[in-house]
């Protein structure tokens, strides 16, 4: 697979790399546990610079396999309702997303951030099922 590393400001918590034959973009998760302090703020600014190197036209043409396997939780569900908004819109501008988790919880707490937020997504376990889920021909 030619992934191609994305330079960005939060290598930190975020390994993000583009597979241009295949229209995927990878977001891979690392273990740096994100400050307890100001997470929505982080967020926040993390997502701004994400609008630079995935904006929004290229999105529209891709899909986005994302791995948060290696990370602690992050957010309570204050911080997650603050990032709603930020994260619908980034996530839902994709063709689809896949995202995949540790615990049998996490799957089931993305599957109920899809719903709500309603976006063309699905969460997995797997990541091989995550990855047939985005490379089926049809967007």
């Amino acid at each position: 697979m030619p992934w191609k590393e994305l330079s960005h400001s939060y290598r930190a918590y975020m390994h993000i790399s583009v597979d241009e034959q295949r229209r995927l973009i990878r977001m891979i998760r690392t273990a740096t546990p994100v400050p307890r302090q100001g997470p929505g703020e982080l967020m926040t600014q993390f997502f701004t610079e994400l609008d630079k190197i995935l904006p929004p036209e290229l999105r529209a043409t891709h899909r986005l396999y994302l791995d948060s396997r290696q990370a602690a939780r992050m957010f309570d569900p204050t911080s997650e309702a603050e990032l709603s908004g930020i994260t619908k819109r980034f996530y839902g501008e994709f063709q689809r997303a896949a995202f995949v988790l540790r615990t049998p919880i996490g799957l089931m707490q993305m599957r109920r951030i899809i719903k709500t937020l309603d976006f063309a997504g699905e969460a997995f376990l797997d990541e091989a099922e995550a990855m047939n889920y985005l490379v089926r021909s049809e967007p």
